[in-house]
């Protein structure tokens, strides 16, 4: 019976800590993510942040010059600078795309840069 109870546990904490993001909702200053109707995950934003996008498991906000990237449970997995005139174009798995100029960078959630190629 112990063996069945610990069993049943440790698959209910994978479940938790693999969560996917299915959706995100932003009410007021705060955003939401779902996984199918279920709620996972709820952090604040000031009014001043944009919420940009998501993928199945990241959220992306930008503050001001900086991109943050959270995972489903709004714990913040990294950062990074960007300058005005910079856009972000998408987010896709675990990878956050930004324009400039004619350029397309790639960063990873940790806020590093993986890539960059010419558009």
């Amino acid at each position: 019976m112990k063996k069945l109870f610990l069993t049943g546990f440790m698959f209910f904490m994978f479940a938790a800590v693999n969560a996917q993001i299915g959706d995100v909702q932003q009410k007021g200053s705060w955003l939401y993510s779902y996984d199918g109707s279920k709620q996972i995950g709820k952090f604040s934003i000031s009014s001043s942040d944009s919420f940009l996008g998501f993928s199945s498991s990241i959220v992306v906000v930008q503050k001001g010059s900086w991109i943050y990237s959270y995972d489903a449970n709004g714990r913040q997995q990294g950062k990074f600078s960007v300058s005005s005139g910079d856009q972000f174009k998408s987010v896709v798995g675990n990878n956050i795309n930004i324009k400039k100029g004619s350029w397309l960078y790639t960063y990873d959630t940790g806020g590093r840069q993986i890539s960059k190629r010419s558009l």
